[in-house]
């Protein structure tokens, strides 16, 4: 009776010690499952792109901050086991608040893309929009900030490029497409515009005029009068010149009115002021006409006025009177003088062959 008691005895204590250790191993794998979750959890907030702007610091006991690596900004991440999320720090990369990467955007540098959050029809931002994947980082990838100078400075740029009239920014229509396009542009008067359009021409002006001088050689300058229905003459003057790169460049200088083009000293003005203006008086190497001056007494004002300014170009005898391209133009235009009678027999052939198709097909 007292070996099977005892036996017996041993029997439960066995099982109660493989329950015991059962029970053991159930909490150290629940407590490593809870470890490995918070670990995952941990490892899964720092998913999102904005992480590549930003680096977590622990400021005090259980109170971490977010940095931008930009700006060195700090913002709050979490606190305890509350965190803030991540779109205050979405807000200050991708809206152009930071700093950093406003400079960066501006001066052509390749910033990482974070995709800006969903937006309701209101304005209002979707907070349980899904989040978006993540893109690769590529060189057209760009974060999609809005300034409103660059989108003047694009719009004079387009009236200037494509000569279009200045009362274009009055058109309704012309910014319900932008607006289309960028909800946060603002409509601009026609008098801003205009000054943006002036701002736009000094700045490239100064740019030409740092070339110039920059440019060990000389200059050449070519004159072309434009008459208009209503006897307003205006005088075109480009310059030709080849850099230090041996690069050439040809650029309009001045378009200057001529109230008087039938005068023999009104090209006088336009002329001085031009050299003047670009400070060509020791670069002046040639001026050459086009047919249009083909007064005599014109041309010898013209002489007599780079002699006395400018004595470096042999006192005037550089002024040419027709270009090589006038000089081709006026043989291209003798040939076709005694080709005249051929041209007007295959022209009305051609003609007699239209309107007879056409007069058949009816």
């Amino acid at each position: 009776m007292i070996a099977a008691t005892v036996m017996t005895d041993r029997c439960r204590f066995k099982e109660v010690v493989i329950l015991m250790a059962k029970a053991t191993h159930n909490n150290e794998s629940s407590s490593v499952d809870s470890q490995m979750k918070n670990e995952h959890r941990k490892k899964s907030r720092k998913k999102s792109l904005v992480w590549e702007h930003f680096t977590i610091e622990t400021s005090d006991a259980g109170c971490t901050r977010a940095r931008c690596m930009q700006c060195k900004k700090t913002f709050a991440y979490s606190l305890g086991k509350k965190f803030s999320g991540t779109s205050h720090l979405k807000r200050h990369v991708t809206l152009g608040i930071c700093p950093a990467i406003r400079v960066k955007e501006e001066s052509g540098q390749d910033i990482p893309f974070l995709s800006l959050p969903n937006i309701n029809g209101d304005g209002t931002q979707d907070d349980d929009s899904p989040p978006s994947k993540r893109r690769k980082n590529t060189s057209r990838s760009r974060n999609m900030s809005f300034y409103q100078d660059c989108c003047r400075r694009d719009i004079a740029k387009m009236v200037i490029m494509h000569d279009y009239p200045l009362k274009i920014v009055e058109c309704s229509a012309f910014w319900n497409c932008l607006k289309s396009l960028q909800p946060q542009v603002s409509v601009l008067p026609l008098d801003a515009i205009e000054s943006d359009c002036l701002v736009l021409y000094q700045r490239e002006r100064q740019n030409l005029l740092n070339l110039v001088a920059s440019t060990s050689g000389r200059v050449n300058l070519s004159l072309e009068m434009w008459i208009t229905d209503q006897s307003m003459g205006y005088a075109f003057i480009t310059g030709q010149f080849i850099d230090d790169d041996w690069k050439l460049h040809r650029r309009i200088f001045s378009v200057i009115v001529i109230p008087f083009p039938d005068s023999e000293s009104a090209f006088d003005h336009a002329v001085h002021s031009c050299v003047a203006g670009w400070n060509l008086e020791n670069k002046l190497l040639a001026v050459t006409l086009d047919e249009s001056f083909a007064n005599k007494a014109v041309r010898k004002n013209l002489r007599r006025l780079l002699s006395v300014k400018n004595p470096l170009i042999l006192n005037g005898n550089f002024l040419i009177g027709s270009c090589y391209a006038r000089v081709v133009c006026h043989l291209v235009q003798d040939a076709l003088g005694v080709l005249s009678k051929t041209v007007k027999k295959v022209r009305d052939s051609v003609k007699y062959m239209i309107t007879e198709k056409s007069c058949q097909e009816s």
